[in-house]
């Protein structure tokens, strides 16, 4: 990671890793991780307490953070994100977390208010990655490629011109032991993904 420039995305309930300034930290509100877990709340109902509870432990500004959002609520959750923005912290990067059965309109309404888009959604919306890159990056803002698990997704992000992407497929691929698709082999072949033509792209692993 230190080879490469690689920083980490803080995405689950675990206490943070001690990380050095030289290194880039990437700030996950953690609404995936209730949603996909079935936390004793309602999914819809974001775990409040626990994110300001990360927030306030974070060793100092990151590079990406996402603002609060409900995982496949579209339109709810730009609201959603919209009404929490004006209560974070202003020197933090928010990205707004884009995902299914959002409005691209009305992302556009108000994209001014955060840093950046922050892909997140299921594997049919990542097909409109390329939309989502372009809507940023005509206003100014940065792109943030989420959940970028496949080689494929890797090189597509790297192509498009996302400013920075997260996986955690190549650290589960090492563990998962030897095979094509497995190991050392599989690791290093997404790191050929990932730095390939683009060596200057910033990306967070």
């Amino acid at each position: 990671m230190r080879q490469y420039g690689w920083g980490r995305m803080w995405s689950t309930y675990i206490e943070l890793p001690e990380a050095s300034d030289a290194e880039p930290l990437g700030f996950d509100c953690g609404a995936y991780t209730a949603w996909n877990k079935m936390t004793p709340l309602h999914w819809r109902d974001f775990p409040e307490e626990i994110f300001l509870r990360r927030l306030e432990a974070l060793p100092r500004v990151p590079d990406v953070a996402v603002v609060p959002d409900l995982p496949m609520a579209g339109n709810s959750s730009l609201s959603f994100s919209v009404s929490w923005r004006h209560q974070l912290p202003n020197e933090f990067p928010w990205h707004l977390a884009v995902q299914d059965g959002v409005s691209m309109s009305l992302v556009e309404e108000n994209i001014d208010h955060f840093t950046g888009l922050f892909l997140g959604g299921t594997g049919s919306f990542k097909l409109r990655a390329k939309e989502w890159c372009d809507l940023a990056h005509r206003h100014g803002k940065t792109f943030h490629y989420g959940r970028a698990s496949t080689y494929k997704r890797v090189r597509e992000a790297r192509l498009m011109g996302a400013d920075s992407l997260d996986s955690v497929s190549p650290v589960l691929r090492l563990a998962d032991g030897d095979g094509p698709k497995r190991g050392p082999r599989a690791l290093f072949r997404w790191i050929e993904e990932a730095t390939s033509q683009n060596p200057q792209m910033e990306l967070f692993l």
